[in-house]
């Protein structure tokens, strides 16, 4: 679902997209293509973005060549951004993707890259704000959500539609890492859960998720299955809001 949003962002601002599904396509992609720029996911299978990014650095260092990469996380904890630039990054957006911020680091790269200048460490995007965790019980941020969109009613029934498809296996992921008593497991589904539910500007089910995540990050899990009925029934709550809302904006369909 991000990658929709991202790739109908970027494609309405003239860019032209080439998607890659794991962190070893991206490193393959990235030998075989001329790209200007790499927005790279920092949870990705078979290889993540971190060690797709120094694949690719360690494969410069022999070229001269320097790719602008960016990191692309759902991640809010303490150190993450310094984690993905070590690794090589240039630069770090949070998910959900905001247009304002993806566009004026695009802007950014462009900038640097037209001046043949490397980036100054003052130009780095400040430590995102961790909005998942905002004390509020809002289920749904509807006009985020549609500012988000640019008004793009086709894009938000994609958006909707994905989600309905997809929130359920999600779920069935965190429950049985919940229930196997699976820290690794449940720290990956949580978060990919929790970067699903923000592009809806959902903050009362992105801190419900983010609280399983950090669970299964600490590996400690005592309170998963206390603190996983409050993620199953802010997720109900939102599927109830976006089924409304897709009744409202597309009727048509």
């Amino acid at each position: 679902m991000n990658q929709k949003l991202a790739i109908a962002l970027l494609e309405k601002a003239g860019h032209r997209v080439s998607l890659a599904i794991t962190g070893a396509d991206a490193v393959s992609r990235w030998r075989e293509g001329d790209f200007d720029l790499i927005l790279m996911d920092v949870q990705m299978p078979v290889l993540d973005g971190l060690e797709a990014t120094r694949q690719i650095r360690d494969q410069e260092k022999k070229t001269g060549t320097h790719v602008p990469i960016v990191a692309i996380t759902a991640h809010a904890m303490a150190g993450d951004r310094e984690r993905c630039l070590q690794a090589g990054m240039d630069d770090y957006l949070s998910k959900p993707i905001h247009r304002p911020e993806l566009l004026a680091m695009l802007a950014r790269r462009g900038a640097n890259r037209a001046a043949g200048r490397p980036e100054r460490q003052s130009e780095r995007q400040s430590e995102p704000k961790n909005t998942s965790a905002m004390a509020a019980n809002d289920v749904m941020d509807r006009a985020e959500l549609l500012s988000r969109l640019e008004g793009d009613e086709q894009l938000l029934r994609e958006l909707i539609d994905a989600f309905l498809d997809e929130s359920g296996p999600m779920m069935q992921q965190v429950s049985e890492a919940v229930t196997s008593q699976d820290a690794g497991g449940l720290e990956r589904a949580a978060h990919k859960l929790k970067g699903t539910v923000s592009i809806f500007g959902s903050r009362a089910a992105t801190q419900a998720a983010l609280v399983l995540e950090t669970m299964g990050r600490e590996r400690d899990l005592r309170h998963a299955e206390e603190a996983f009925p409050q993620l199953k029934e802010q997720m109900e709550a939102l599927e109830t809001a976006l089924v409304e809302l897709r009744q409202e904006t597309c009727p048509e369909f």
